[in-house]
Parts: structure tokens; C-alpha cells; sequence
């Protein structure tokens, strides 16, 4: 046994000097299997299943031609990282060391699967399982956060076409309802002094009054209070004896 364990120590350190030291875990293997596939596919992201022995790249195309998939094939076949897990295929078990089976890359329609052992490559159809697995990988849903607007009176010195207001509004940020409450003030100034700044030279001497703020579901309902706003003025102006 004493023998054994002293066989067994050169074999770990030359695994790590390959670069494949998994002291980082599942964490580890990611890490390096991303940083080979982004310069393939940029928005790449890795799975890594230690209870299943399985890697799973996604490559977060959804586009991918035959040659595309060769391209995967060929960096599964020869890639240094997938020599150093068959290493580890080997010997990983008894270093007491997480042994990987498969990799594969999967695009959406499409998974190009290495079983390590036999260095047999596959290419299978996408499962429903899978694309949904893909489909949160690739596209993580956005948080519940709403667009905020702020709408402001701009008041210059003399009027202007007739009008001795109008109404501007700008967007002061993306904001969970939760959130906004915390940043509403300071996001709300912060816009007043830009306005007060990109209007002041037009009109010096020009004030600005913050009217109200809301959010919206979506960017079509920009501006709908300043029309509101531009149509008040109007009838005011237009009820002035």
C-alpha cells in the first residue's frame, strides 16, 4: 500500500502539470472548458455535472451549419484540455480525484457528445429536456424590472411660440420596484441638473420643475404624460383671456 501511494504521487503531480489541477473543483473544470470554447463561441457557457461525470458546453448558437459542427468535433478530438480529462479518466479514480466521463458541446438543435474513455464522438438531436436546458443557459430571464420615467416643466424667461412652458421628459434608469424607492431622489436631481444644463443655454435664465415620475411597461408609452402635459399647456394658454 505504502509502495502504491508513493507510485501514485508522481502521476498527480504530472496530471497538474498539464494544467489539469482540479483543486477548484467543478468551479475549476468551467473555468478552463470556457476559456477554450469562447474563442470559438463568445457567449459560450459551461455546465459542469460531477454527480453525472458529464460537461456539457453550450454554445449558445442557434444558427449552426454542418461545418460549425465539424469545427466542435475537431476541438473535441484534439483539444489539450480533453487530453488531460482522459488522463484523469485513467488515474483520477484512484488519486481520489472527480473523474469526468463526456463532454459535449451542444448547440440548439444539436449535441456533439466525446465519450472520454472510448474517444468515440456523437452527434445526437436536441431533446426537449435539453432545450429547455439551453434555453437557460443561453437566455436567463431578465429581472422584474421596469423602465422609469421623469417628466419636467421648463419655464424660460420669455415664452416660447406662444407657450410661456413645455414639458420635457428623460428616462432615469431601469428599476425593480423595490429598488426605485432607494434611488428615486438622487436619479431625479441628477436628471434635473443635465436638463438644466442642455436647456439653460438655449433658454438662460430658464427654470426647471421635476413634475412627476412613473414607470412603463414598455417604450411606446415614452412620453405619453408629456403629451398630456403639452395638451394642458395648450388649453391653459388658450382659456388665457
Amino acid at each position: 500500500m505504502k509502495m502504491f501511494a508513493i507510485l501514485l504521487l508522481p502521476m498527480a503531480l504530472l496530471v497538474q502539470h498539464q494544467g489539469c489541477d482540479l483543486s477548484g473543483g467543478a468551479d475549476s473544470i468551467r473555468t478552463q472548458f470556457q476559456a477554450q470554447l469562447t474563442p470559438y463561441f463568445r457567449n459560450a457557457t459551461v455546465e459542469v455535472n460531477s454527480k453525472d461525470e458529464a460537461i456539457l458546453g453550450f454554445t449558445c448558437n442557434t444558427d449552426a451549419g454542418p461545418k460549425l459542427i465539424e469545427q466542435a468535433q475537431d476541438m473535441l478530438a484534439h483539444s489539450d484540455g480533453i487530453a488531460r480529462l482522459r488522463s484523469l479518466d485513467k488515474w483520477g479514480t484512484a488519486m481520489g480525484t472527480q473523474v469526468y466521463r463526456t463532454v459535449a458541446i451542444g448547440f440548439s438543435d444539436t449535441v456533439v457528445t466525446l465519450d472520454i474513455a472510448s474517444n468515440k464522438i456523437s452527434q445526437t438531436p436536441a431533446t426537449e429536456d435539453y432545450r429547455r436546458r439551453f434555453q437557460a443557459a443561453c437566455h436567463p430571464s431578465l429581472p422584474d424590472v421596469s423602465i422609469y420615467v421623469a417628466y419636467y416643466r421648463i419655464t424660460p424667461p420669455h415664452p416660447v411660440n406662444g407657450r410661456p412652458s413645455f414639458v420635457v421628459f428623460d428616462t432615469v434608469g431601469l428599476w425593480s420596484d423595490a429598488e426605485w424607492p432607494q434611488h428615486r431622489d438622487d436619479e431625479i436631481s441628477a436628471r434635473r441638473d443635465m436638463i438644466v444644463k442642455q436647456y439653460g443655454n438655449q433658454f438662460p435664465g430658464a427654470t426647471v420643475e421635476f413634475i412627476a415620475s412613473e414607470k412603463v411597461a414598455a417604450p411606446e408609452w415614452l412620453g405619453r404624460r408629456a403629451e398630456q402635459e403639452e395638451r394642458a399647456s395648450a388649453s391653459s394658454i388658450m382659456s388665457q383671456p
